[in-house]
């Protein structure tokens, strides 16, 4: 937290064959963003020495056969996904796929989730989290009529399971029905949605979605509330 990190955004060439006075851009550039004298300059690559000549700085290599770590910028740039664990945990937070399945009740969302997860993990393990649906964890254990602030509680719940950091950041988030789910849901049963819901969903951002068609037979259970509107929600979830 205590370093000093600063971005050197000019765009000089990357090669010494590329321009003739190469080292002199890069010397350029460098005491124009950092005046003050630079004292080692650390390096996987053969140019960290002449670097460091043109700085009068000590040069410092650091693993240049690769050994320890066989991994450099333009590897990793190249395939994310193949080098995903060299990616610090900020940068995998950031590249990190959130596929969201939804749709109305009893369409095979939690079984096309679960799936889904298990597939992308065959390949590789630790490539995929699975967020279990929060509403059917909340509703399993109220016994009360929903309220609109229970949807509020279901879309708050879902997004915390969504956003906490548990273990390792994974390349997909297998996300089972999502937030928006929940604005539907208050605008369906209730004609209206709270500003806390409207916020979170907001908040609650997807790469992709896949959105689950009310073309299986449907499946009682105690949690599910609308046989009859499947269609009507589908539609609405769709718009």
């Amino acid at each position: 937290p205590s370093v000093n990190f600063l971005l050197l955004e000019d765009y000089n060439p990357q090669a010494p064959e590329e321009h003739v006075d190469f080292w002199a851009i890069w010397q350029a550039s460098l005491l124009c963003l950092h005046p003050q004298s630079i004292e080692y300059v650390f390096a996987s690559e053969e140019y960290g020495e002449p670097l460091a000549g043109c700085l009068n700085a000590q040069f410092v290599p650091v693993d240049p056969s690769r050994m320890r770590f066989n991994i450099s910028g333009t590897k990793a740039r190249a395939s994310l996904l193949k080098q995903w664990q060299y990616l610090t945990r900020p940068v995998q937070k950031n590249f990190q796929q959130r596929i969201c399945i939804c749709g109305p009740e009893s369409t095979g969302k939690t079984t096309l989730s679960q799936w889904l997860h298990t597939e992308l993990n065959s390949h590789s393990a630790s490539m995929s989290t699975l967020i279990p649906e929060y509403a059917r964890t909340y509703l399993e254990h109220r016994t009360a009529t929903i309220t609109a602030k229970d949807i509020d509680n279901i879309a708050r719940g879902q997004y915390v399971c969504e956003q906490l950091d548990v273990g390792s950041v994974t390349p997909f988030l297998v996300v089972d029905t999502g937030v928006e789910a929940s604005k539907i849901w208050s605008e369906h049963l209730f004609d209206k949605c709270s500003p806390t819901l409207l916020s979170l969903c907001e908040s609650a951002q997807y790469d992709l979605y896949l959105l689950c068609r009310p073309d299986v037979p449907w499946v009682k259970d105690e949690i599910r509330y609308l046989p009859e509107s499947s269609d009507a929600f589908f539609s609405h979830l769709k718009a």
